[in-house]
């Protein structure tokens, strides 16, 4: 069905009560989930990895999201742009 196949979720603690992340666990109940309360240091990790892309793409991390999740448009006159 994907063509990839998800093996761990980390779990960032602040993001345990999210509505997302309780949708996501009950949609795939067979992956390991893993918390962490140090996302950075899991990032930098992930990132050292001999094939960083390879790996992030079996690895789930779910946080939460404190910026402004609809933005404005940055583009400019010689951009093209989504308006």
């Amino acid at each position: 069905m994907f063509p990839f196949q998800i093996e761990k979720i980390y779990l960032d603690v602040q993001a345990e009560k999210d509505w997302v992340t309780e949708t996501v666990l009950k949609a795939l109940p067979e992956v390991p989930v893993y918390r962490t309360e140090d996302k950075g240091s899991l990032i930098k990790q992930s990132l050292s990895k001999l094939d960083p892309i390879g790996t992030g793409k079996k690895n789930l991390l779910i946080t939460r999201f404190y910026g402004r999740r609809l933005k404005p448009c940055p583009g400019t006159s010689r951009h093209i742009c989504c308006g």
